[in-house]
């Protein structure tokens, strides 16, 4: 199509998300299981220290389980 969008489907839906799951912190075996059924969608608390002087893609961040 020449790079254009086709008119007829840039409104069409393609998938329909009916849920959602939590995933346990420190839980490897939940989040393969997640995203084995994929979409995953992932949120970080990015208001500690780590986050203030932040200026790369990566982030090195250490935190233990108790």
């Amino acid at each position: 199509m020449g790079g254009r969008c086709d008119q007829n489907r840039k409104n069409a839906k393609v998938v329909t998300i009916d849920g959602y799951e939590d995933v346990p912190a420190y839980d490897e075996k939940a989040l393969q299981k997640a995203v084995a059924n994929q979409p995953v969608s992932v949120a970080i608390e990015a208001g500690g220290k780590d986050f203030q002087h932040y200026t790369s893609v990566i982030v090195f961040c250490f935190a233990f389980a108790s």
